[in-house]
């Protein structure tokens, strides 16, 4: 047994439902946490446990764990099984089925069954803090600390208030609805919610459509199998809300670029988000 599947077990022990855990491998993470594929009493279990950058990050733990109990029993997410926020750790239940991949975001057919699952989660209870995307702009650019991170924490502000006034129903918001976050199984369901809080459903709209550069024609596939018949002003809205998740995710991945160095997968993504805004 390798010294970090060690040291995992010794973080899980006294966990009742994992007694007698064994690790199998070690799954795709984030910049936040690292994940583990365990099995225990013939079940398999994913193990999530922070990093240092969890906290830099502003996400609430506790608050996501209240929210996971709520969407796996509706059916969209896998079941929470532990979690101790104090210690950044989190056990969920193992879902069979793969991940999407970006050519799935482009078949008409995944899109409408996505669009239905994201009905079901915008008209569950607001739970869980409030999405501020003003406030997560400044506080990305100010650890970039760059004069185009300041423009570009300016321009989200100033959208993220003229669109905030215009909201007028809350939703349970995702917010990270990129594919891999996306699971197969049966239903579509939903992985990786430690961005979810309370906020527009058209921001998660807005992640699915701008973060996989959807085309107009499938564009239109997703929101009538969301709205059913949506009109000019929810496609006015929907490009507004794009252009709000470039200038947030340009912030996203120059902070991870400046402290996880040039990863291949950020330096990309990058490029494609600023090559969108194409800022002065």
């Amino acid at each position: 047994m390798s010294e970090s599947e060690t040291r995992i077990l010794a973080a899980l022990a006294g966990i009742e439902v994992l007694e007698d855990a064994c690790p199998i491998r070690k799954l795709a993470g984030g910049p936040a946490s690292d994940s583990w594929l365990l099995e225990a009493g013939g079940q398999r279990f994913v193990a999530r446990f922070d990093n240092a950058t969890a906290g830099s990050l502003g996400l609430d733990r506790q608050a996501e764990s209240e929210i996971l109990q709520m969407v796996s029993e509706a059916g969209i997410a896998p079941q929470l099984v532990w979690s101790d926020p104090g210690r950044g750790i989190q056990v969920c239940a193992w879902i069979e089925g793969d991940s999407w991949s970006l050519e799935d975001t482009h078949n008409p057919a995944r899109l409408q069954e996505l669009a239905l699952t994201l009905r079901k989660l915008h008209e569950l209870p607001p739970l869980g803090r409030r999405f501020e995307p003003e406030a997560a702009a400044q506080r990305y650019a100010s650890r970039i600390g760059t004069p185009e991170a300041g423009r570009l924490a300016d321009h989200a502000g100033a959208l993220a208030a003229k669109l905030g006034a215009e909201t007028a129903q809350p939703a349970l918001c995702h917010n990270d609805l990129v594919h891999s976050n996306i699971v197969n199984h049966g239903p579509v369901y939903l992985i990786d919610w430690e961005y979810a809080a309370v906020g527009d459903a058209y921001f998660d709209l807005a992640v699915v459509v701008r973060h996989h550069q959807l085309s107009p024609a499938l564009c239109k596939i997703f929101l009538q199998a969301y709205f059913e018949n949506p009109g000019p002003a929810q496609f006015e809205k929907l490009a507004a809300f794009c252009s709000l998740y470039d200038y947030l995710a340009g912030l996203w991945y120059l902070a991870m670029a400046r402290e996880s160095g040039a990863h291949p997968a950020i330096e990309t993504e990058l490029g494609r988000v600023m090559a969108r805004l194409a800022l002065p």
